[in-house]
C-alpha cells in the first residue's frame, strides 16, 4: 500500500473520499499496521460523518484485520494497541471484501496528494491514549495508596532479587505515572521526585527496616524467637544494634527477610535505629534516604 484512502458509500454510492502520503516511519510498518492505517484515518478524516452513528461498517481487503478486531485489546501488538484506542470512539464493524469490489479506495490509495501536510506523526498516537484515558494527579493520589497496600502486602516473604523480576515490578509504578498529563514527558526518576513518591524497591527496603526494628524492639509478635540476633561485641563499628549475619550457601536463604536485612540495617545511622517510636522511626529512615541521595 502506497498510501492510506478512505470513502464513505451511503447506498453504494460515494458521500466524500480522502487520501493522503505516508510518512518516513510509516513506509517502515508491518503489513497489518498499513492496513490499519485507513481505517484510522478515514475514521479521524470523517468524524463528523462517523460520530455518534449507531454502527458503521468498515470495508477492507485485509482479511487479517478482521480477526485482529475480535482479539481482546490485550492480545493485540503495541502498535495496533495505539491505533485501536485512537478509533475507540466509534462503533464500528469491520468487514472484509475483495479488492475486486473496493476499487475507489484502492484507486485513492495511488492518488494521494504528495504535498498534502500530515498531522498524523507518530508522537499523535501516544498523546491521544492519555486523552483517551486522562488522570489528574489528585486521582492518582487517590488511588496511588491502596495500590501500594496492595504491592507491599507481605512484600518481607515475597521480596524479589532477581534484577529482571525488580524491573518487572517497577514498570508497573513506571506506566502508571506516565498516565498524568503533567509529567509524563519527564524522565522515571523526575516523576517520582514531583509526585513525592519514591522506586518500589526502596519502599520494600523501608518495609524491611521497619520491621526489623519491631523485631529488636518488642513491637512484633516473633520478637522472643530470637529471629535476629544482634551483635553480643560492643567494640563494634556504628551503632549498638548490629545484626549479626550467618553463611547462606543457597539463594533462597542469602535472600530470605533474616539475611538480606543484615547489612542495610547495620548502615544505618545510630540516631535512626534509637528512635523511641515506630513513627519517630518512619520518619528518620526517609531524612537518613533523602541525605544520602536515595529519594
Amino acid at each position: 500500500m502506497s498510501s492510506p484512502g478512505a470513502v464513505i458509500l451511503h447506498d453504494n454510492q460515494p458521500v466524500t473520499y480522502a487520501s493522503r502520503a505516508l510518512t518516513t516511519s510509516q513506509k517502515n510498518y508491518a503489513s497489518i499496521e498499513k492496513e490499519m492505517l485507513p481505517i484510522v484515518f478515514g475514521c479521524e478524516k470523517f468524524h463528523d460523518f462517523l460520530f455518534g452513528q449507531e454502527r458503521v461498517t468498515v470495508e477492507s481487503d485485509h482479511k487479517p484485520l478482521e480477526a485482529m478486531f475480535k482479539k481482546s485489546f490485550h492480545e493485540t501488538p503495541h502498535k495496533l494497541q495505539q491505533m485501536l484506542l485512537r478509533i475507540q470512539k466509534y462503533s464500528l464493524n469491520k468487514t472484509y471484501k475483495a479488492g475486486t469490489d473496493i476499487s475507489i479506495a484502492d484507486a485513492l490509495s495511488g492518488a494521494f496528494l504528495k504535498e498534502e501536510n500530515n498531522s498524523h506523526s507518530d508522537n499523535d498516537f501516544e498523546i491521544d491514549i492519555v486523552q483517551l484515558m486522562p488522570i489528574s494527579e489528585a486521582k492518582f493520589k487517590e488511588l496511588q495508596e491502596p495500590t501500594q497496600a496492595t504491592q507491599d502486602y507481605a512484600a518481607q516473604a515475597w521480596s524479589p532479587f532477581y534484577e529482571k523480576d525488580k524491573l518487572h515490578l517497577e514498570q508497573v509504578q513506571r506506566r502508571a505515572t506516565r498516565l498524568i498529563p503533567e509529567v509524563r514527558h519527564l524522565p522515571y526518576h523526575v516523576r517520582l521526585k514531583h509526585l513525592g513518591l519514591t522506586t518500589l524497591e526502596l519502599r520494600r527496603i523501608r518495609g524491611d527496616m521497619l520491621q526489623v526494628y519491631k523485631f529488636l524492639s518488642e513491637r512484633n509478635p516473633l520478637s522472643s524467637c530470637n529471629y535476629l540476633k544482634v551483635q553480643c561485641n560492643s567494640r563494634v563499628r556504628g551503632h549498638c544494634k548490629k545484626l549479626v549475619k550467618n553463611f547462606a550457601r543457597l539463594d533462597i536463604r542469602k535472600f530470605s527477610f533474616s539475611h538480606r536485612v543484615v547489612n542495610e540495617w547495620n548502615s544505618l545511622p545510630e540516631w535512626v535505629v534509637n528512635s523511641t517510636s515506630v513513627h519517630c522511626f518512619k520518619v528518620n529512615i526517609d531524612k537518613f534516604f533523602h541525605k544520602c541521595g536515595r529519594i
